[in-house]
């Protein structure tokens, strides 16, 4: 084998919605009794009404063979990938802009209106 893999595509039978990747991984590696290290669910498809998923799955020989065969975002989503130590969180806090006070607009004096004497009507 040229790539030390063992390549298959499976139809997957289910009830109710469509699993997870992560369960679809889970049964093939319980079917298939391979190393759940080394075997990749490369690729699912699923059909619109059909209660099945095809899926392409590729189990390797050995890890290394498998981290230089396959894309690191394919390795990551089959929960493969190594994690790295996370830094410790930058002490430095970003700083916090001060608050403005809310604007005040003017008050309008209601009540207070000009009165005009009434009009006496002339020459009746």
């Amino acid at each position: 084998m040229l790539l030390s893999r063992t390549e298959y595509e499976l139809a997957l039978d289910f009830d109710g919605a469509t699993p997870p990747r992560k369960d679809m991984r889970d049964a093939i590696v319980q079917g298939l009794g391979c190393s759940p290290d080394l075997t990749v669910l490369r690729r699912t498809k699923s059909t619109f009404g059909k209660r099945q998923v095809v899926a392409r799955v590729n189990v390797y020989r050995d890890e290394g063979s498998m981290r230089t065969t396959e894309p690191e975002y394919v390795i990551k989503r089959n929960g493969l990938a190594k994690e790295e130590p996370k830094e410790a969180p930058k002490e430095e806090a970003p700083a916090e802009k001060p608050k403005e006070a809310p604007k005040e607009e003017p008050k309008k004096e209601e009540g207070k209106k000009e009165e005009k004497p009434p009009e006496e009507k002339k020459g009746e």
